[in-house]
């Protein structure tokens, strides 16, 4: 097979690939998380509102300026910023692949293929994977950052220096670090991988390698610095102490599911156990986690992707178990470097093992087995020919028919602040997180709340009162929304049935 046709082999596939996330990505359902990044980034690029200063934020800032620069381009808010996390997740994929294909580069053309197609199969059919590629959230960009990083600074080690490698590395996971703090651990071991290698290594490249990382990474969260600096206790309350009072609301509602060690270890069985999981970590077990990939540093010194794999895994798992409750996005990042580790590990195999075809055929056994149980879900769902019913079309559909609703200039009251954005209306900053804000406000004092620039219950008359909302949108947070389905028939709105299931209540000069 020539090299042209191998090429034509490659491009399909990478854009079967693409159709999937696409289709993966527009189809699912919207979720609550997604309202902070994106209702935060509208807010930014039609009004020049910020993070912490003019509205509570939760995360990291960078996402915000990412996708706010994106709507001066685009009125569809939820398809913009979902399509730029497929893309994300596709460059991801796209590297795993090209990882996977290297690393098997004296396999013939077939086998070679076969590897690293295999391996990103596995990938993108893991539960954990489906869950939480493509939404409008700080998953898929971080990881692609994070991805990147760790090859061109494993790309140094085996080059025994350089200066553009370590530096845009510690650019990468500063940026990556920007949008999710969860990413933040991973700084230590890429700073000390060199230490490891001190041995083989010269010594100015020892203390070189870290020094460039380190630049990097600080240049790249200088912005973010610049928040802290000029807004010191939002951003602090955003990024720390937020998740405790998150903690605090979920025990209140007697929510017991992975909220300490022991049920967060059950949780981490629970997800590992489910197939698609567990043939990727089942494989990152057998191929990597032996004693000859990680013992020798001066065998290992031009092939340092496993043991770097390996030393990071902890510091990831540090960002997984670390919010409370757990949920199963944060095991993305854990999933990642699983398979890479796999890969890097059977790559090895080769020059080690006396029986290198056997560790092949296993491989090829676990991606039968895996395209056996998940590869048959996808053919049910796949409709890229029906665009419209794809969830983002559906719900700026939703905002349009809100907007053409509404007469009068006013803010919309609702825990789905992406709905009236849609629309072109205005929302209310003070709940462009979506429920989040609201269920942990009535932990704060007043005074405290003022601060944070968020809304309670017991503030809501009396806010209300000098902001008055045009209209009030339900159907999307149950136990949040019955307070301002109350101030609504206190204030005689008129309600009326909207696309989708979902009420909206119009002010009564609006419904006259």
């Amino acid at each position: 097979m020539n090299r042209r046709t191998q090429h034509l082999f490659i491009a399909v596939f990478l854009l079967i690939l693409f159709l999937l996330l696409l289709n993966l990505g527009m189809e699912k359902p919207l979720d609550h998380d997604e309202h902070q990044f994106v209702a935060s980034a509208a807010l930014y690029a039609r009004d020049g509102l910020l993070p912490y200063r003019d509205y509570p934020y939760f995360h990291q800032p960078y996402l915000v300026f990412i996708y706010g620069t994106i709507f001066q381009f685009s009125d569809r808010l939820l398809f913009s910023a979902r399509l730029f996390s497929i893309l994300c997740a596709f460059a991801t994929l796209t590297l795993v692949f090209g990882l996977f294909y290297r690393r098997f580069g004296r396999e013939a053309f077939p086998k070679r293929f076969l590897l690293a197609a295999g391996g990103v199969i596995m990938l993108i059919g893991s539960p954990l994977f489906a869950h939480t590629a493509g939404l409008a959230w700080n998953h898929d960009l971080p990881m692609l950052l994070t991805l990147g990083a760790f090859l061109l600074y494993t790309r140094a080690i085996r080059r025994q220096g350089g200066i553009l490698a370590p530096l845009l590395a510690g650019l990468l996971l500063g940026v990556a670090t920007g949008v999710r703090l969860s990413f933040a651990p991973l700084f230590a071991p890429f700073a000390l991988l060199s230490f490891f290698y001190r041995q083989t290594l010269p010594r100015n490249v020892v203390w070189q390698l870290p020094t460039l990382f380190a630049a990097g990474f600080s240049l790249a969260l200088l912005p973010s610095l610049l928040f802290l600096v000029q807004y010191p206790t939002a951003y602090l309350f955003g990024n720390l102490q937020y998740p405790v009072l998150n903690t605090l609301y979920r025990e209140g509602l007697g929510y017991t599911r992975s909220m300490d060690f022991f049920s967060k270890i059950l949780y981490t069985l629970e997800v590992l156990v489910q197939p698609g999981n567990l043939l990727i970590v089942a494989a990152a077990l057998f191929f990597a986690f032996r004693k000859a990939w990680i013992g020798d540093s001066r065998r290992n010194h031009r092939r340092p992707e496993v043991f770097f794999v390996l030393l990071l895994l902890p510091f990831l798992l540090i960002g997984t178990f670390a919010p409370t409750p757990s949920f199963k996005q944060y095991f993305y990042p854990p999933l990642f470097f699983c398979l890479l580790a796999a890969a890097y590990g059977l790559a090895e195999f080769p020059r080690e093992s006396p029986h290198p075809q056997r560790h092949l055929t296993i491989w090829g056994l676990l991606l039968i087995l895996f395209s056996l149980y998940n590869l048959p879900q996808f053919p049910d769902s796949f409709r890229l020919s029906k665009a419209k019913y794809w969830q983002p079309n559906q719900i700026h559909r939703l905002g349009k028919s809100v907007g053409n609703t509404l007469a009068a200039e006013g803010p919309v009251l609702t825990f789905a602040p992406i709905i009236p954005l849609e629309g072109g209306l205005a929302i209310y900053p003070q709940l462009v997180t979506g429920p989040f804000a609201w269920r942990t406000s009535s932990y704060l004092s007043g005074e405290e709340r003022k601060t944070y620039r968020m809304l309670a219950e017991s503030d809501l008359s009396e806010f209300l009162q000098e902001h008055p909302p045009a209209a009030i949108l339900q159907g999307f947070e149950w136990r949040e929304e019955p307070a301002l389905i109350e101030y609504a028939r206190e204030m005689g709105y008129q309600e009326k049935s909207l696309l989708m299931g979902k009420r909206l209540w119009i002010a009564p000069e609006e419904s006259n």
